[in-house]
């Protein structure tokens, strides 16, 4: 499974930058065809220490894609140019997206027999 991962970071307003990304960017880019999925992490504050380079993170959001063409057909589309101006377009905070590939692994004592 492919996905984009838009890690934003120093968001002067988490309620405006969420509304933002909820009414505006996810009701168009779930309607792409080849999108799986939609997930958004509101990262809360850590007890460990961490590398000055990760402060201000606030939010990842994913996009799960079914392949890496659908992505692809995606970006090369007027939609999909308009949706990455939109995506690009919140004020409330800075972005960096990237593309990966995901692999999911499952404790053990978490799969079920089969019969």
């Amino acid at each position: 499974m492919y996905k984009t991962v838009g890690i934003y970071k120093n968001i002067s307003d988490s309620k405006q930058f969420e509304k933002y990304y909820m009414e505006e960017v996810m009701p168009r880019l779930i309607t792409f065809p080849g999108v799986i999925k939609m997930k958004v992490t509101n990262l809360l504050n850590s007890t460990r220490e961490k590398s000055p380079s990760f402060d201000g993170i606030q939010f990842i959001i994913e996009t799960h894609y079914e392949t890496i063409d659908d992505l692809r057909k995606i970006v090369d589309t007027p939609e999909g140019k308009e949706i990455v101006k939109v995506i690009l377009g919140n004020v409330h905070g800075q972005c960096g997206t990237y593309v990966g590939e995901g692999k999911s692994f499952i404790k053990k004592e978490n799969i079920q027999p089969r019969e």
